[in-house]
């Protein structure tokens, strides 16, 4: 990773009791479910993110513990996706009903943006990710395992009912590009006005297809573009926190 792209130190930071190390992605914005295990970061009950969560509690706020900055929140108590262990690491499932959070990150043309999880089924049309505000989306599992981009098909996610997660990541500028598990899947590039606010699961504009799955990590970058070191950096990581 190129020397400018690291921070001057280090510094490990305490979830609870928990020490979680060094910032596994320094200098990208994100926040993810676990350290690669089945210890929760970041996962509360309550929206003020004062109550931490464990297996099987409802999540009603998601915070960056590396900023202390709550991105994530869900104030109705009917609604919140569950913090859960699969394959030994802690994720956030839905219900695939009325499970959702609502974040504020805003992400103004350019902007990168990824996601890693998974759906569990492919019965619907299955939204990951939303915009808020215009309606754009990322979906895994679409009918058939297709990611969407706004209404245009852009990659197959390769993955299907009881496969292995994928992480989706976005970039939107003069490249673009979709890449599904380190492979452009690029088929639409027009993805030119600004995405705006993020909707997590059923969080977004149109909440009408709630996912049956999980996800581990969000990663954004506002009014730019990853390099393909930094990328790679987010691809990496996910393989970590994906059961």
């Amino acid at each position: 990773m190129p020397s400018s792209f690291q921070p001057a130190y280090r510094k490990p930071f305490e979830f609870g009791s928990v020490l979680i190390g060094a910032d596994p992605l320094p200098g990208i914005s994100g926040i993810w479910t676990n350290s690669g295990g089945a210890t929760p970061v970041g996962l509360y009950q309550d929206t003020a993110c004062t109550i931490q969560a464990a297996g099987g509690d409802p999540v009603g706020g998601w915070k960056d513990e590396r900023t202390g900055t709550i991105i994530a929140t869900q104030s109705d108590a009917d609604k919140r996706p569950i913090a859960t262990v699969v394959g030994g690491k802690m994720v956030l499932v839905s219900d695939g009903v009325d499970d959702a959070m609502v974040t504020e990150v805003d992400l103004p043309n350019p902007f990168s943006l990824a996601v890693s999880g998974a759906v569990l089924s492919s019965s619907n049309s299955q939204r990951i990710l939303q915009s808020r505000d215009e309606n754009r989306l990322i979906t895994f599992n679409r009918f058939s395992n297709a990611v969407f981009l706004g209404v245009a098909v852009v990659g197959d996610t390769g993955t299907s009912p009881g496969s292995a997660p994928s992480v989706a990541v976005l970039t939107d500028a003069a490249t673009a590009s979709c890449f599904i598990n380190g492979v452009d899947r690029t088929d639409n590039p027009a993805v030119s006005a600004n995405w705006g606010r993020i909707g997590i699961m059923g969080g977004g504009q149109n909440p009408f297809e709630v996912p049956d799955g999980y996800i581990s990590g969000l990663f954004w970058k506002t009014g730019g573009v990853w390099t393909p070191t930094e990328r790679a950096a987010i691809e990496a990581f996910a393989v970590t926190i994906n059961p």
